[in-house]
Parts: structure tokens; C-alpha cells; sequence
């Protein structure tokens, strides 16, 4: 049997990643734009690092339109902290 890791971040964390507020984050969420799992009581979502890298990659590949959201910024989901929460 093989075990694999997996990692979630918080709210907080995906809006450093994607540099935009919180409550811009929160919204991707709600829109189902950004997969995420409610943990605990209201507001604890936590996003898996699969899927937001997946997010930004479709980000990235979108052209750009005058009425769109700006650009995310890339980073790596690693980037902030080191392995494993």
C-alpha cells in the first residue's frame, strides 16, 4: 500500500500565494472556482495544494481580457512554509 501525503492550506496562505485579499480568495471558494474543504466552524476552509496548483496553472494559461481579474502572481504552493502542516 502506498501512502501519500497530502497538504492543505489555509485561506490566508492561498491569498498570499495568489496575491489578492482573503475575502478574493474566499470568493474563489464560494464560486467553486477553487476546490476547498470546510473544516471546523464557519470560515476554516482549507485548500489542497494539488488543486491550487492546478488553479493557477489554468490561470496562467487563460488569455488575458481588459475585464478580467489581473494575473495572479506564481509562486510555489511551497513556497510559504516548508513540507508538510
Amino acid at each position: 500500500m502506498r501512502i501519500v501525503a497530502v497538504r492543505f492550506v489555509e485561506l490566508s496562505e492561498v491569498a498570499e500565494l495568489l496575491g489578492c485579499s482573503i475575502g478574493e480568495a474566499y470568493a474563489l471558494v464560494s464560486s467553486g472556482e477553487l476546490p476547498a474543504v470546510k473544516v471546523g466552524g464557519p470560515g476554516n476552509w482549507r485548500v489542497n495544494t494539488a488543486a491550487l496548483e492546478m488553479f493557477i496553472d489554468r490561470r496562467d494559461a487563460k488569455p488575458a481580457e481588459h475585464h478580467e481579474r489581473p494575473r495572479i502572481r506564481r509562486h510555489r504552493v511551497g513556497a510559504l512554509r516548508g513540507s508538510g502542516r
